[in-house]
């Protein structure tokens, strides 16, 4: 599970943008675990592999 922190440096962006991304729906939701916002690096590795699509629209040809 990555942090906020560790996602940023992933995705080469500053957390603001991080907090941007997420706030806008461009990248999925963390898992939260008590206080802490947390992204499984399965999850981030697959959909940096898919190019980055927005969570929830169709791809085409999908």
């Amino acid at each position: 599970m990555l942090t906020a922190e560790q996602l940023a440096k992933v995705l080469q962006v500053s957390e603001r943008t991080l907090r941007r991304l997420i706030s806008s729906g461009k990248i999925m939701s963390p898992t939260r675990i008590g206080r802490q916002l947390r992204w499984p690096l399965v999850e981030i590795s697959k959909w940096i592999e898919q190019g980055c699509p927005v969570p929830g629209r169709l791809r085409k040809g999908n």
